[in-house]
């Protein structure tokens, strides 16, 4: 997956709200590998299968391909991060993350905010809970 930078948001006791952001070398990464398996498949009247350059794969197949490339690094995206925050919060799999607001633009990168549940946080006990620990040593 590519570098990603995400913030989140607490919602109720068991939602996350995570504004996610992938840099644009993950776009042209993406593309490049979608690129080349084009190539290799492509057959083009005038070039040889697998010589096909990148401008005209691009002008002919670069709608499809970028799509190919947004949904991959979506998907890698959206189970990257899960794991991540589900990893630093001691938990197990979440239910099936939720993504919406998704802005993909080459040469600006990929944003998206993705809803994840999560388990809440257990009490800690003397903190929050009413109770009072004494630490005084006798």
């Amino acid at each position: 997956m590519a570098d990603a930078k995400w913030t989140t948001q607490e919602i109720g006791t068991d939602q996350l709200l995570v504004k996610v952001n992938v840099e644009p070398a993950g776009i042209e990464e993406e593309l490049k590998r979608h690129l080349s398996e084009t190539r290799r498949t492509a057959q083009i009247d005038g070039f040889r299968k697998g010589k096909t350059p990148d401008s005209v794969l691009m002008r002919r197949f670069g709608a499809e391909l970028l799509e190919a490339a947004k949904a991959s690094l979506l998907e890698s995206s959206v189970k990257a991060v899960a794991s991540k925050i589900l990893e630093q919060r001691d938990a197990k799999e979440p239910g099936e993350p939720r993504t919406e607001d998704v802005l993909f633009v080459r040469g600006t990168g990929l944003s998206f905010d993705m809803w994840l549940k999560v388990p809440p946080h257990p009490p800690r006990a003397g903190f929050g809970d009413g109770t009072v620990v004494d630490l005084r040593c006798p």
